[in-house]
């Protein structure tokens, strides 16, 4: 496993583990891919600005594994 530091468009960060060669991490986070970001109801689209493949499993010594949970709430909200 080795850790990845996603950046999206609004600013929201996800520190994730994920399988596979640092090649194959960068490919599925590519630049310009949307990703949903919500949960059932509260879907939210957001797009890949930058990733960083990390040598280790080193995010999991994080705290849960968003970093701006704020802003997904705000762009969530029901009508």
């Amino acid at each position: 496993m080795k850790g990845a530091v996603v950046k999206f468009s609004d600013g929201y960060i996800l520190r994730t583990s994920i399988n596979g060669t640092d090649a194959e991490i960068k490919q599925y986070y590519k630049k310009g891919t949307w990703f949903n970001l919500g949960d059932g109801p509260r879907d939210y689209m957001a797009k890949v600005v930058s990733v960083r493949v990390l040598k280790d499993d080193s995010v999991k010594k994080k705290r849960g594994t968003f970093a701006k949970k704020k802003t997904v709430k705000k762009a969530c909200k029901r009508k």
